[in-house]
């Protein structure tokens, strides 16, 4: 067993109009990272179904997913970090947007 904790992508959002709005999601990273993972797999078993004349359909071919799903696969990687840190932080006297790092 992994003593290991997980990071989390922290998303908070808040507005204040003619009612005040709040709204936090804790996302843990492992998440999305066995997401992209499957997404990844799901494409390299569609291109090996799909003909060579048939990859390129509508503006994004196969192999352009699949390159585009392993650099977000590596931008997660990169966010990885020892210590908690903010990735953004929009503070306006109408809308707050926080995405951190824990």
């Amino acid at each position: 067993m992994s003593t290991k904790y997980f990071r989390l992508i922290w998303i908070k959002l808040g507005a204040e109009n003619n009612r005040h709005f709040k709204f936090s999601i804790p996302v843990p990273m492992y998440i999305l990272q066995e997401l992209l993972d499957c997404i990844d797999d799901l494409v390299l078993t569609a291109g090996l179904f799909v003909r060579g004349n048939q990859r390129q359909t509508s503006s994004y071919s196969i192999d352009t997913i699949k390159v585009l799903v392993q650099m977000a696969d590596k931008l997660f990687d990169s966010l990885k970090g020892e210590e908690p840190y903010d990735l953004v932080k929009v503070d306006t006297p109408q809308v707050k947007v926080s995405i951190e790092i824990r």
